[in-house]
């Protein structure tokens, strides 16, 4: 009969530009064991992975963010690491992606996670009862409010131990409350989080509110968010000053170069507001990748065919504070630099540094004090 598998992910993305790409990996790495007619008919990777028992989640962009596999059972002539293997065919394409494998009676769960090209599994304690967030983490600054969903999950047939919900701040900047004071395996919850006025939030971060179930059993689990400081920026308010610490070496080498190019493009594409969208579509048609950003509003110092450091050029930029930012993070993985600041201050704001801060493979947003002139 063989054994039961369930196989899912927690964290996903893989872009739509990539899906010709990850068609062709998908298929070569099936075709070494799955029945040629399920494969004949599959035109598109969508289509590909149904066939192949995986089921697909699509977001607003038509990128690729959640699988699973659907079947009790892997199919017949699947390798013993079905459907893991399929995933790590698509290794250098995927991004920040995580994926759970459980098997029949393992008192463990083989936990994959995959981002750009390296692989890294480890084997963690299998959970009975847990609750597990059913909507993607959102994004808030001071202020905001934001709804997350989440579910009662129990791995026992037949499970009915109903359990009181709490949920707690877990020490954040935050304030939480429940839709509903008790949940039973498979029941649902609402967990809103408000992010209060006025609190502190100097860099972007990955926060959670705490959830506690008890009663007739313990069950935990977190309702994740990401937390970004708004530095009290109003769409098109003035640049008062500007300051550029280069840090230490190359923002993008050379070797890098190329590839930043193509995630700054994939960025471009996405630009749909009117007043950024022909900037957008210049910055997608550029020929390299210091050309692209100095079409996007930077200025640039060149390092070969890689950008040495970039610095804040005009006083204003077609974009809007978010997009600025998504934009720095689509090509920040590709960054070698260390330490690197490119800092604004802002008229409505003039006591503190807006910073972007350069670390190998990351861009991070901080809010940093202004100090006046001597």
């Amino acid at each position: 009969m063989g054994t039961l598998v369930r196989f899912e992910s927690t964290r996903l993305l893989l872009q739509r530009e990539d899906f010709p790409a990850a068609w062709k990996a998908l298929k070569k790495s099936a075709g070494a064991w799955a029945p040629p007619e399920r494969l004949a008919s599959a035109t598109g990777l969508v289509a590909l992975l149904e066939a192949l028992d995986l089921r697909p989640t699509l977001d607003a962009h038509g990128d690729l963010v959640a699988l699973a596999f659907e079947g009790d059972r892997a199919p017949v002539g699947a390798p013993d690491e079905y459907p893991e293997n399929l995933v790590v065919a698509l290794k250098k394409l995927l991004r920040e992606s995580r994926f759970d494998l459980t098997l029949e009676g393992a008192p463990r769960v083989r936990r994959t996670s995959i981002d750009r090209g390296q692989v890294r599994s480890q084997d963690v304690p299998r959970r009975i009862r847990f609750f597990r967030q059913l909507s993607p983490p959102p994004r808030l600054t001071v202020g905001g409010t934001a709804e997350i969903l989440v579910r009662y999950v129990s791995t026992v047939d037949g499970d009915d131990a109903a359990v009181d919900f709490k949920v707690s701040d877990g020490g954040e900047p935050l304030s939480v409350r429940a839709s509903t004071a008790r949940l039973s395996p498979g029941g649902e919850a609402t967990v809103t989080v408000h992010v209060p006025p006025g609190r502190p939030v100097y860099r972007a971060d990955a926060i959670a509110a705490a959830l506690y179930g008890d009663g007739a059993a313990t069950v935990r689990g977190h309702a994740e968010l990401f937390l970004d400081p708004d530095g009290a920026i109003d769409d098109g308010a003035e640049v008062i000053a500007t300051e550029t610490a280069p840090g230490g070496g190359d923002l993008v080498d050379a070797k890098a170069a190329p590839l930043a190019l193509e995630d700054l493009r994939r960025f471009a594409a996405r630009v749909t507001r009117d007043a950024a969208s022909s900037v957008a579509a210049r910055v997608g048609a550029s020929a390299d990748l210091a050309g692209a950003l100095e079409v996007a509003g930077f200025g640039v110092e060149r390092s070969g065919a890689g950008v040495r450091s970039v610095r804040w050029e005009r006083p204003t930029m077609p974009w809007r504070e978010d997009e600025l930012l998504s934009m720095l993070r689509a090509f920040a993985p590709r960054t070698s630099t260390r330490g690197a600041r490119v800092r604004r201050a802002f008229e409505s704001d003039p006591r503190r540094w807006v910073t972007f801060l350069f670390e190998p493979g990351r861009v991070e947003r901080l809010l940093e004090e202004r100090r006046a002139p001597d």
